[in-house]
């Protein structure tokens, strides 16, 4: 009995001394804190931590993204000067290590994609962003940043922080009226530029006359009628010849415009010296496109081109007492031109499209170093463009040659005697391309 009243007793005391605590606790919030302090205190440290990380790599990001803009921009700099892949790749990890991003003692550079591989740094050339034609270096830099404070909450180590820059090089074409007759080669290339003789007649009023060498006028008389002209070294016209245009020398020059039209690059790399039927019977031909290895077209003939593309894989001969009429053709050959030794008129046309195979825009193209021969007697009313970068043309005693629709001659350097009316405006309507007299220029642009 005693001790059941004793247990009794000690019940009573332990529930009236809880009783005495919540009081206490429900009246004095200071305990509850104190518990929720203790209770939350890994999570405040594990988000402190998380922060501190998170802004130091947030430092380490805006460091690293400098070092990729700076090395973009030292790459396009160095492609502008260069004009190497390569060359410029190296430029830009130089750069980038410079900042402080980790390389290798052995780089590995893949010609096919252009790229080059350091390490932490990738560089690759690229297209360009604001116009797909220009060139861009494209700098892609990573960096392992530690954990300090979070290292506590995770088994990883460190994070892995990446920046990208984009530097284009720009290019813009000045405004200036294109050529009709333009002479790629330059002086150093051996180039002669563009040589007038004889009575001139030359009426380009809507395009100007481009020589990346010299032009010389000697024992010429005549009028030179159009938009300009523009040499890189050069002009020597004398005062008597009347010329229509201002004349711009020591102008620079422009590389070719034609080297990144596909069309036509696809069309001359078909050609296969020596392959293909002997062209052409005397009298009434009609020929359709296809692989010739050669033409020889004279004795009183009258030749009709069917629209198309042919390839000529040699030399190509026309004379006698010949016409040759043809609409939407595009011919490319690999040899000697000589329209010489009679009375030829060709009144040949290009295409606007690729039908049978035509390059638009293009009529004639040789890229060889073979002599392109205008001479004698002919009649040349052509529309589209006499493409032969390498070769000299000369053309001399021409009554009528070219056109006020489309008519463009370029070699590498021109002889002209005689009458020739040439427009370019119609053959940026066909297909050809769009080039101007001056010198392109380019920016580098940080443009991503």
């Amino acid at each position: 009995m005693i001790r059941s009243q004793t247990n009794t007793r000690w019940i009573a005391a332990v529930r009236s001394y809880a009783a005495t605590i919540w009081r206490d606790l429900h009246h004095d919030r200071r305990g509850v804190v104190a518990m929720w302090i203790a209770l939350t205190l890994p999570t405040l440290m594990m988000a402190l931590g998380l922060g501190i990380e998170v802004s130091s790599w947030t430092i380490s990001q805006v460091e690293l993204q400098r070092a990729a803009d700076n090395a973009a921009l030292a790459g396009a700099l160095n492609y502008k000067q260069s004009s190497s892949s390569q060359t410029a790749a190296g430029a830009a990890a130089n750069v980038a290590e410079a900042n402080g991003v980790t390389g290798t003692s052995t780089r590995t550079w893949t010609a096919a994609s252009s790229t080059l591989t350091d390490n932490m740094i990738t560089v690759a050339i690229v297209s360009g962003i604001t116009h797909a034609s220009d060139t861009a270096v494209k700098v892609t830099v990573q960096q392992s940043v530690p954990l300090v404070f979070a290292k506590v909450f995770s088994a990883v180590g460190s994070v892995t922080v990446t920046a990208t820059a984009y530097a284009e090089l720009v290019i813009t074409n000045p405004a200036s009226p294109q050529p009709c007759i333009a002479a790629l080669q330059t002086a150093a290339g051996g180039g002669s530029g563009i040589n007038l003789s004889g009575a001139l007649n030359i009426q380009d009023t809507s395009c100007s006359i481009l020589s990346n060498s010299t032009i010389v006028a000697n024992n010429v008389s005549g009028t030179i009628n159009t938009d300009g002209v523009y040499a890189g070294t050069s002009i020597s016209i004398p005062n008597y010849v009347t010329v229509t245009g201002t004349e711009y020398q020591n102008n620079g020059t422009i590389p070719n415009p034609f080297q990144n039209y596909t069309a036509l690059q696809t069309a001359l790399g078909e050609l296969n010296p020596g392959v293909g039927a002997t062209c052409c019977n005397s009298g009434t031909t009609t020929l359709n496109p296809g692989t010739y290895s050669s033409w020889n077209i004279g004795n009183v003939s009258n030749v009709t081109l069917n629209p198309g593309l042919y390839i000529v894989n040699g030399d190509i001969g026309i004379g006698g007492t010949t016409t040759v009429t043809g609409t939407g053709v595009t011919i490319v050959s690999s040899g000697i031109v000589t329209v010489d030794s009679g009375t030829v008129n060709m009144d040949v046309t290009a295409s606007s499209t690729n039908a049978g195979g035509a390059v638009p825009g293009i009529l004639w193209a040789d890229n060889t170093t073979s002599t392109v021969n205008f001479g004698s007697s002919y009649t040349f009313p052509f529309s589209g463009v006499l493409y032969f970068p390498n070769a000299l043309i000369d053309m001399s005693g021409s009554a009528n040659l070219g056109s006020t629709s489309c008519a463009e001659i370029v070699g590498g350097s021109i002889t002209v005697a005689g009458a020739v009316k040439l427009a370019s405006t119609g053959c940026n309507a066909m297909g050809a391309p769009t080039y101007g007299s001056l010198p392109a220029t380019s920016n580098v642009v940080l443009v991503e």
